[in-house]
């Protein structure tokens, strides 16, 4: 029998004294999740386990370890495969943790959270020919200059609010009608190389916190101009709701007259400078 290769690649970060969590944000592969492990340096760094944890390690997007560093140093971050990924690109976030005034004895706190939590969102599609591309908001996947059949999709959203849900799905060829299924932030909807093309999506935003922000999608089906629709409810298809999505457009602002933009998260990636599309390929 035949063993999958295991992929593996490490960066190092250096830390000065204080706290840290470290958050696994996303993965390029959401159905394949890459492990991360965290290597630190002895008598320098340290994870503080949970009591049930025995490794430094998080094997999904969602989970965190918290790393205490008694004085400057390094890192080391290693990304391994579980045998059936397709990419290690994956977002983590280092998030010091803060003293709050008191004293010695005071208690440790999380940076407040920016009111504007856009950044580091990306859309993250299956293209026929292509594979997996990942683009930003406001970034076309195919489109008017590149047209391609695009047939699924999910929108990673690592800063998004307690109080705000993301839900979107993919109608593809072939499917029942009203078979559709939404899902949430960082999820896939659609399919992967089975050459069954999205012929219509639907997006909303709701919590108490959705007053806060707006959709703005931008689709354009084959043989037809862009279609484009803003709110908190999306609703896109072609004319004759038969034709396939060549070109996807998502843009996601905050209607907050006071917005602030947050720190950006740290990215795996694989090639590619910030702020271009990225193809990223089995």
């Amino acid at each position: 029998m035949l063993q999958q290769q295991i992929q593996r690649k490490q960066k190092s970060f250096a830390l000065q004294r204080g706290l840290y969590v470290l958050r696994y944000e996303s993965a390029a592969d959401a159905a394949h999740p890459p492990v991360v492990m965290v290597i630190c340096e002895p008598g320098r760094n340290e994870v503080i386990l949970h009591p049930e944890q025995t490794r430094a390690t998080m094997s999904a997007p969602g989970q965190a370890l918290v790393i205490r560093a008694a004085g400057s140093g390094n890192v080391q971050v290693e990304i391994a495969s579980t045998g059936h990924v397709s990419t290690l690109d994956v977002t983590l976030k280092f998030e010091p943790l803060r003293r709050d005034s008191g004293g010695p004895g005071g208690l440790m706190s999380a940076p407040q959270p920016a009111r504007d939590r856009l950044a580091g969102i990306q859309i993250i599609s299956h293209v026929a020919r292509l594979g997996d591309v990942v683009a930003g908001l406001d970034q076309w996947l195919g489109g008017p200059s590149a047209p391609s059949r695009i047939e699924g999709f999910s929108i990673v959203w690592p800063g998004k609010p307690s109080d705000v849900n993301l839900s979107y799905a993919a109608t593809v060829a072939g499917q029942q009608p009203g078979a559709a299924r939404l899902v949430g932030a960082g999820e896939f909807t659609g399919t992967r190389g089975r050459a069954r093309p999205i012929l219509g999506l639907m997006a909303e935003l709701s919590g108490q916190g959705a007053k806060n922000y707006q959709l703005t999608v931008e689709g354009l089906f084959l043989g037809a101009p862009a279609r484009r629709s803003s709110g908190q409810t999306i609703t896109l298809t072609g004319p004759t709701g038969r034709e396939p999505l060549v070109g996807l457009r998502i843009g996601l602002a905050s209607t907050h007259p006071n917005a602030t933009t947050p720190g950006t998260n740290t990215q795996y990636a694989a090639g590619g400078e910030p702020g271009r599309v990225r193809v990223f390929r089995a």
